[in-house]
């Protein structure tokens, strides 16, 4: 005689609107990799890339004049290659996957715009004029990162993506909490060493642009507060 199986969870337990980004995502990359090169490849990168000089160079401000209002959010759905968007992605599934189950869909999509923006700012401080494009979903990684640690590392006890519905920690209690200090001590220390090129977590010689990581990481430190006040289902 069988016995009755339990119902079997997902395989991918995420809110939808994780799916839904790590689907646009890879979409992106599918026709940035497969679709488009030479000519079109350096047009599509001007279009939606951050590229700091674009706020000072007046030939490159002509040529797209209104690309500059996008591409502080566009960026982060390019990504260079395959290990790129690989390790983006999941992150964003540990990370991203217990902000949006506190936040809901809407306060999530600005949360994520935000610290896409607050990443491209930070990148942009620190390299005003420079042509070298900026790509990758680190802005709003970093911005779920920075979020996670406000009420995602119970002290006492670890991280978890199911910990959506944990009490937010004050800043103090932050500092006091071992588990998220522990955490945003070794991010930010693995950050610099990759981004001043001591250590390489990249798969070719592009550098990794530790500001804008940071800058995400502290919009959503700061942020989520007033964004998850009221945890969600």
């Amino acid at each position: 005689m069988k016995l009755k199986s339990q119902q079997n969870p997902p395989i991918i337990n995420a809110p939808f609107i994780i799916l839904i980004c790590l689907f646009v995502m890879l979409l992106v990359h599918v026709y940035k990799t497969y679709s488009v090169t030479g000519r079109d490849l350096l047009e599509f990168t001007l279009q939606y890339a951050f590229i700091p000089a674009r706020y000072t160079d007046l030939d490159l401000n002509l040529y797209s004049p209104w690309a500059g209002y996008w591409t502080p959010i566009s960026y982060s759905f390019i990504h260079a290659d395959w290990l790129h968007l690989i390790v983006n992605s999941f992150w964003m599934l540990a990370f991203g996957s217990v902000v949006a189950r506190r936040l809901g869909v809407a306060a999530f999509v600005l949360f994520a715009a935000l610290g896409s923006i607050g990443g491209a700012f930070a990148h942009y401080i620190f390299h005003i004029d420079e042509l070298v494009p900026m790509i990758g979903a680190s802005g709003i990684v970093s911005a779920c990162m920075g979020g996670a640690c406000r009420f995602a590392f119970p002290n006492g006890g670890r991280f978890s993506p199911d910990n959506a519905n944990m009490p937010i920690q004050s800043i103090p209690e932050t500092f006091a909490n071992s588990q998220a200090m522990t955490f945003i001590f070794f991010w930010f220390l693995i950050n610099y060493l990759a981004g001043s090129g001591i250590i390489s977590l990249e798969s070719d010689s592009n550098q990794i642009a530790w500001q804008a990581h940071a800058g995400g990481f502290l919009v959503g430190f700061f942020l989520i507060p007033f964004l998850g006040i009221t945890s969600r289902d």
